[in-house]
């Protein structure tokens, strides 16, 4: 159930995948739990799926998008 339209916080959200891109390259991650500290269309990578697009050392991607599959 999601009571304020942030998709971060659904329980429905669990279990599916989703497509993953920035700076011109793509990845398929699975979701595996809900992430109450995103913004509104954040999506919180683990370290392996992280480290597909940089080093873990930037910290945060600006210009990521997602969605889901």
């Amino acid at each position: 159930m999601m009571v304020d339209g942030n998709p971060n916080h659904s329980q429905a959200c669990a279990g599916k995948t989703a497509n993953v891109s920035w700076n011109g390259k793509t990845i398929k991650v699975g979701i595996v739990d809900r992430c109450y500290a995103c913004g509104y269309n954040d999506i919180d990578l683990s370290p392996a799926a992280f480290q597909q697009f940089a080093g873990l050392g930037v910290g945060k991607l600006q210009g990521v998008s997602w969605k889901f599959n």
